[in-house]
């Protein structure tokens, strides 16, 4: 997974490259008990 941050992408905030799924929403979903490998799943972009 990549970490990219665009201006006309989530108003700029770092999200996971392909998706709208921003870092500071997987890091609260960490912080409240997800496991990692859940998150991993969940953030991976569809597969074309």
């Amino acid at each position: 997974m990549s970490v990219i941050s665009n201006p006309i992408i989530m108003m700029g905030k770092p999200t996971i490259k392909g998706t709208r799924v921003t870092v500071e929403s997987i890091l609260e979903r960490l912080v409240a008990g997800e496991s990692e490998a859940t998150e991993a799943k969940n953030s991976r972009p569809p597969d074309r």
